[in-house]
Formats: structure tokens, C-alpha cells, sequence
């Protein structure tokens, strides 16, 4: 399934794969004065490749290298004739050589997204110009540690990968880093944007205080699970006293995102 919008001089390519009538998490890349912010997943590579005919792409930023997000590299590059992707150096290496990886997923990964082909990428610069446009890559760990977003700060858009989805996120992946994404928020929100692009699809025009407002519910939750965490409270107690049970993701996913991730996570510093 792709489905294709226009939001001022941006495409948004919103995309998953469909089983049966079901479309299963979704994602989303984004194009700009020729310039494409991530390949989705590989189970859609074919029918992305089609959508893109009328749309010319110059070069290609991977914000991180979750496969979702560097899956039709390879294809893109081929077809397309695209030059190395540009990623952060942390990633390099897992983009260049997914397999070792990838073949670890969890059976939902499999299903939803498949595995990355190998692909050609180079470090990203501090700064992407365009036609048009100046893109500021600034580097957020968090989600992953080599996650970047890009800022064009004269017209307050900021594409921020998987960094941001809904303001009160209570469950995260198993290789998250909740502390380290606190941090990258913080810093974040003193940046100059308005409206942000999120993988998910959703666009947000009230996007710096929908972003505080997440980093607010998780410096609060912080706050709990370590006051929790004192008095002598395990992780699950604190998981019940909070949420009440876990998300019923944790067993759909294996235990690739559960509160329990979140609550551990969390729990790393004390």
C-alpha cells in the first residue's frame, strides 16, 4: 500500500505492507527539492519504485538504520541510479551490511518490513543544501544510537524519523535508549521548528509542543519509576502501579516493545 500526499512542496509517501485487507504498520518517507528522507521497508520496494517515476530523486538520507527505513536502498540505488545514501557514521557499518543483523529480527519485523538488502552509504554532512532549502543534520540518540533528524530552520520543518509518535508514548523497543532520547529531546525542543514530519506519517503543525509535551510525560515518568525504584518496588511492580498491566504489544511483538522496555530502560540510571 502506498498512498501519496502533498503538504506545501513536500510528498509524503505513506506506505506498509498489506495482508489479506490488512495494512500493517504503516510508515512513511518524505520528499523534498529532490531530496528523499528514507526508503521504507523492503516488502514495499516495487510499488514505492512506481510512485516515485514522477517524482525526481537526487539523493537519498537514511535518519537511521532501522530496516523500515533503509529497505529499498539498494533498490532505489539501482533502478534509480541514486549515489551512496548518506547516514550517520554510527550507522554506516549496519546499512553496508544489514544481514548479521536483520536475520535476529523479531517474527512481526519479518512480517511487516522484511529484511534490508545491502546498500552503498556515506557519512552524512553537517549540513544538506538543496535546490531550495538548507537541512541541518543534528544527531539524537535515543531511538537508535545513530538516529538523525533534519531541521530547515527558515521554514520550522524538522523530520525526525521515529524520534517522535505521539506524546504519550508508554511503550518503547528492547534497544532503546529512553535516557539518552530524554536528552536528545531536550535539546531538541530549543531548536526552531514548528512543524514536524514523523515516519509514522503523522504531521504535526503544533509539533514543538507536541514534542515538550513528550519530553514532559517521560521526565515525569522518569521521576516515578525511580522514586518507585527507592522504595524498593521490581520493575514489574512499578509497570503495574503505573500502566496497570502491560501493553498487550509486549506479547504481539515478543517483547520487541512492552512497558517493561520503557520501565528498564528507565532504570539504567538511578
Amino acid at each position: 500500500m502506498i498512498e501519496i500526499s502533498q503538504y506545501g512542496p513536500i510528498l509524503r509517501f505513506l506506505m506498509g505492507r498489506t495482508i489479506g485487507e490488512q495494512t500493517v504498520y504503516t510508515m512513511a518517507c518524505y520528499l523534498v527539492d529532490g531530496l528523499l528522507i528514507d526508503s521504507g521497508p523492503y516488502h514495499t520496494g516495487e510499488e514505492f519504485l512506481a510512485a516515485l517515476q514522477d517524482h525526481p530523486v537526487e539523493h537519498l538520507v537514511n535518519t537511521h538504520h532501522h530496516e523500515d527505513h533503509i529497505g529499498n536502498n539498494h533498490l532505489l540505488q539501482t533502478e534509480l541510479g541514486l549515489p551512496p545514501a548518506w547516514a550517520h557514521p554510527l550507522g554506516l557499518s549496519l546499512i553496508r551490511n544489514p544481514a548479521p543483523w536483520a536475520k535476529k529480527m523479531q517474527a512481526y519485523r519479518q512480517i511487516a518490513w522484511g529484511e534490508p538488502e545491502a546498500s552503498q552509504v556515506v557519512e552524512v554532512p553537517n549540513q544538506i543544501q538543496t535546490a531550495h532549502y538548507l537541512f541541518d543534520v543534528l544527531h539524537v540518540p535515543g531511538h537508535s544510537p545513530d538516529h538523525i533528524v533534519l531541521l530547515e530552520r527558515e521554514q520550522g520543518w524538522l523530520f525526525t524519523g521515529d524520534v517522535f509518535i505521539s506524546e504519550r508514548l508508554n511503550v518503547v523497543r528492547s534497544d532503546e535508549n529512553v535516557n539518552d532520547m530524554i536528552r536528545s529531546l531536550q535539546d531538541l525542543v530549543q531548536e526552531p521548528f514548528e512543524t514536524i514530519f514523523c515516519a509514522s506519517g503523522a504531521i504535526r503543525t503544533d509539533g514543538k509542543k507536541a514534542m515538550q509535551a513528550k519530553l514532559d510525560y517521560w521526565l515525569t515518568l522518569k521521576e516515578q519509576c525511580q522514586s518507585l525504584h527507592r522504595k524498593g518496588y521490581t520493575e514489574d511492580e512499578i509497570i503495574n502501579h503505573l500502566f496497570g498491566a502491560e501493553s498487550r504489544l509486549a506479547a504481539l511483538t515478543e517483547g520487541g516493545m512492552s512497558r517493561a522496555n520503557l520501565v528498564h530502560s528507565i532504570l539504567q540510571e538511578v
